[in-house]
């Protein structure tokens, strides 16, 4: 099944809720709309965007903390975390910046993301999912996410824009959380 969120498709990704899934249950947070809205917009009538038509810091600056710009590598693409927004750092509670994704130790990042990098690369197209953080020792951490295809040349897929948002959990409750 597939359902239309700001103009494009997202489908079911395979994996488990926890790992961060993609489904037409869906329903992205506002904040993750507003992204959506701000990379099709950037986009216009052009296959991609590229990162020189973004200017987040004057554009979007409330939405900053959240953002990832991740570069795509090579033919077999490896993906370097070239900026990380502090609200990812604090939720992760770790700096990826400088390293690339495969490096990581396996338990310390879900192969279910890089498939998504991957999808997206793939399909030229944004993915967005949910899950928590139950794979990185943090459970009541959930969040709401999309991956967002850059290009230099309009074709191939160079570099990914990364919006998280997370929220807490606890006793049955759910609230925004600070980072």
């Amino acid at each position: 099944m597939t359902r239309k969120v700001g103009g494009f498709t997202t489908a079911r990704g395979r994996g488990s809720r926890r790992a961060g899934s993609s489904s037409p249950d869906f329903e992205p947070c506002p904040e993750l709309h507003e992204v959506v809205r701000y990379w099709s917009g950037k986009r216009g009538a052009e296959p991609l965007p590229s990162r020189r038509d973004f200017d987040p810091l004057l554009e979007v600056p409330h939405l900053v903390s959240n953002f990832l710009l991740i570069d795509v590598r090579g033919d077999a693409p490896r993906y370097l975390v070239r900026l990380q927004g502090v609200k990812v750092v604090a939720a992760l509670e770790i700096d990826l910046t400088g390293k690339c994704l495969d490096e990581l130790v396996p338990d310390h990042f879900d192969a279910v993301a890089l498939e998504h990098l991957q999808r997206v690369v793939g399909t030229r197209a944004p993915q967005l999912f949910q899950g928590d953080l139950s794979w990185w020792g943090r459970g009541h951490v959930e969040f709401d996410a999309g991956l967002f295809p850059l290009s230099s040349d309009g074709n191939q897929v160079d570099m990914v824009l990364g919006a998280v948002f997370f929220r807490t959990h606890r006793a049955g409750r759910r609230r925004s959380a600070p980072w």
